[in-house]
Formats: C-alpha cells, structure tokens, sequence
C-alpha cells in the first residue's frame, strides 16, 4: 500500500521518493498499523510542503524488537521548536502512544527523522 503510494507521489510531485521495506510488521495490530501509516502520511506531507526538497528516501525496517521509521530529505531543514505545529504534535503523540521515541536532525542540507517504535512482544 505505501510502497504504490509513494510510486504516485514520483509522477505527480516534483519531489523525487525512494521508499524501501524490511522485515514482518506482523508484531502490530490493525490500530497500531493505522497509527504508524497515519504517522507516515503527516511526516510525507511535511515534506511535500515545506522542504523545498528535491529528494527524500522513506525507510520501514522491522529489526528483532522494534520498528524503525526514518525519513531522510534534502531540504532546506526545519526549525525544531518545542512547540512544533499541529502536524508534529499530531506525529509526537501517535509516537507516544505507541511507547515510541523520536529523534530529529535538520539543517540547512537536509532533515533526518528516526522513530523507533517497539514490539509489544519483545
């Protein structure tokens, strides 16, 4: 579903995606997935609306314990505020609640965002 998502993105944006999946995201239910999908689509639509990038990689990687969600863009960075926008409170409290950590790193040259979301099971 993503991965033809981010297909369409490549035609119709000018914005230029690589997405890559790894592993069994089986570990989630269906609500967490929607969260993690609904996490996806705010973090695409940054991008799409203020990066000014001209390519961005989207990576899903299921490790042993835990999911990784990192998004790389060659934009012009954010500013990393404690407030943020709605769109980033919206992602911090879906990453809360699935017991998440997020880490930003943004600069001039680009924006890095890792979210490590935990298997319950583990």
């Amino acid at each position: 579903m993503l991965s033809n998502y981010y297909l369409r993105l490549n035609s119709e944006s000018p914005i230029k995606f690589e997405f890559l999946f790894s592993g069994d995201k089986s570990y989630f239910n269906k609500e967490e997935e929607l969260i993690i999908y609904r996490i996806m689509m705010e973090l695409t639509a940054n991008i799409l609306k203020h990066s000014h990038a001209d390519e961005a990689t989207v990576q899903l990687i299921c490790y042993e314990k835990n999911m990784e969600i990192m998004l790389e863009d060659n934009g012009k960075g954010i500013q990393t505020n404690k407030n943020g926008g709605i769109g980033f409170r919206n992602i911090q409290s879906r990453v809360n609640y699935l017991h998440g950590e997020i880490r930003i790193d943004s600069s001039e040259h680009g924006t890095t965002i890792i979210i490590q979301i935990p298997f319950k099971n583990n």
